[in-house]
């Protein structure tokens, strides 16, 4: 019996990777960029008026900015009255502080590169007017 299943899981095996292959892909053979993303950063969108003109962090200045975003979003801090305590009542499960990203850029944002989002062109202001 074990000699009759063997070509059927070697045939699996081998199909495999067509499948996988087949999946990745959407049409016109552009990567398929569906699915699930993270936005597991502590590293902002545009670079902090602290980091102007740094296109990189040192090591002990990407460390304390995790250690500062870790604090801002700590649901445990009790030093903003009610409101705030309620507002930071999520459970830490729901919560991914995130790191810097691996090459220690001051934002995610590297052109212009000034770090920061470029201003609508009036073309651009006009079209959103309307």
């Amino acid at each position: 019996m074990n000699h009759r299943i063997l070509p059927l899981i070697g045939g699996v095996v081998l199909l495999t990777p067509t499948f996988v292959f087949a999946q990745t892909r959407a049409s016109a053979a552009k990567p398929d960029l569906s699915g699930i993303w993270t936005n597991a950063t502590v590293t902002p969108l545009e670079r902090p008026k602290e980091f102007a003109g740094k296109e990189f962090l040192t090591k002990a200045e990407a460390a304390e900015f995790e250690k500062q975003a870790v604090y801002d979003a700590d649901g445990d801090r009790r030093d903003g009255g009610a409101e705030a305590d309620v507002g930071r009542a999520y459970n830490e499960f729901w919560r991914d502080r995130g790191k810097v990203i691996s090459t220690m850029r001051s934002s995610l944002i590297v052109d212009p590169p000034d770090g920061k989002v470029p201003p609508l062109l009036p073309e651009a202001q006009k079209r959103n007017a309307d």
